[in-house]
């Protein structure tokens, strides 16, 4: 008996499909490959032009900013040189001097064309792009480009938030009240470069911001205006915090405890003690932080009360306000860890106790 025949004869078109897949695939690699190297040699070519302008133009730019009659001929000489390259140069130098030395890279930056490479960018396509040029207009733009960037309000939302902040410094406080209407929901994220933009901003340009507060739609931004200006301009904090304890708005309502906090005063004590009685819990805790600020018995036996708050973080800061206090807070401390009828209120008590040092971790 002979012994089967193992030999399968292979369709034409199935070998025909795989030739066409393993071309394919080595045509990907090859060009791939072509791609690392292309790559390559450009990124040792950009390294060998930074080094080459660091030993030639780059020596000279020190001496030039001292002598600044030579600048259009250090100009001619740097634009031998790829814009890039320049750019990163300048940029080192931006970054590193201040005053007249400053003022006079920024000159030379404009020389050389950079500055009209960065506009050009902000009309690509590209968010990626415009985010890059908006870093470098962060750095060189002034009065000038003004209108060029309140026409970014529209814009991503990074970028226009960017561009707030250079108005902060070259543009009016108008000009600041424009950027922000546009902002709607910002996330926590996002807070922080907002905090930073309220903080740096002239007195005169958060004066505007504060006067057309109620124009500001989003309830988060009218938050951070009002808690974030009440350190620098606490008269106009002071007139809107009553309204900003009225709000429909839950975020206003937690501006209006921040920023009472923050000043302080006794007269903002009523307001808090009435939002110490807010229906939301963010409220109830910004307020139960804000009292720590206050004196007076009335504060103390509210933060007492709201040792009872249904909220773990009411109940927290309640306790961590009482400590703050002075010795009549931490008699109400010790008062409601060894004898608060509510759990909660005498668990509460007892951590911060125990954060004090007062008590044993064990015991709380």
């Amino acid at each position: 008996m002979n012994a089967p025949d193992l030999a399968y004869e292979t369709d034409p078109l199935v070998l025909q499909v795989l030739s066409i897949v393993i071309l394919s695939v080595a045509t990907i690699i090859g060009l791939q490959t072509i791609w690392l190297m292309a790559r390559t040699i450009k990124n040792k070519q950009h390294k060998r032009d930074i080094k080459a302008f660091r030993r030639g133009p780059g020596r000279k730019l020190l001496s030039v900013l001292d002598h600044p009659s030579l600048v259009e001929e250090w100009c001619a000489e740097a634009k031998v040189y790829p814009s890039t390259i320049q750019r990163i140069i300048l940029l080192e130098y931006l970054t590193l001097t201040a005053g007249d030395y400053r003022a006079q890279v920024v000159d030379i930056y404009r020389k050389l064309g950079l500055l009209r490479e960065d506009l050009r960018e902000l009309k690509s396509d590209s968010w990626q792009r415009r985010l890059v040029a908006m870093r470098h207009l962060s750095l060189v733009a002034s009065s000038d480009e003004r209108q060029i960037l309140l026409d970014l309000k529209d814009d991503h939302g990074t970028i226009r938030l960017l561009a707030a902040q250079i108005l902060a410094r070259v543009g009016q406080g108008k000009d600041l009240l424009t950027m922000l209407k546009q902002e709607h929901a910002p996330s926590r994220l996002r807070e922080h470069p907002l905090r930073m933009l309220l903080n740096t901003a002239p007195p005169e340009h958060l004066a505007t911001l504060f006067e057309n507060w109620q124009l500001l739609p989003d309830p988060a931004t009218r938050r951070l205006v009002l808690s974030e200006g009440a350190d620098r301009l606490p008269s106009a904090s002071t007139k809107l915090i009553p309204v900003a304890a009225q709000s429909q708005d839950l975020e206003v309502r937690i501006g209006a405890a921040q920023a009472a906090g923050k000043l302080g005063s006794h007269h903002h004590q009523e307001v808090l003690l009435q939002l110490l009685k807010d229906p939301a819990w963010q409220v109830r805790a910004s307020a139960a932080s804000a009292l720590g600020n206050q004196v007076g018995n009335s504060a103390v036996e509210s933060l007492y009360q709201s040792l009872s708050d249904f909220s773990f973080w009411v109940r927290q800061r309640a306790a961590g306000s009482l400590a703050g206090m002075g010795d009549h807070g931490l008699e109400q401390l010790e008062k409601a860890a060894a004898n608060h009828e509510d759990p909660y209120a005498a668990d509460a008590a007892r951590t911060e106790l125990a954060r004090l040092g007062k008590i044993d971790q064990e015991a709380a």
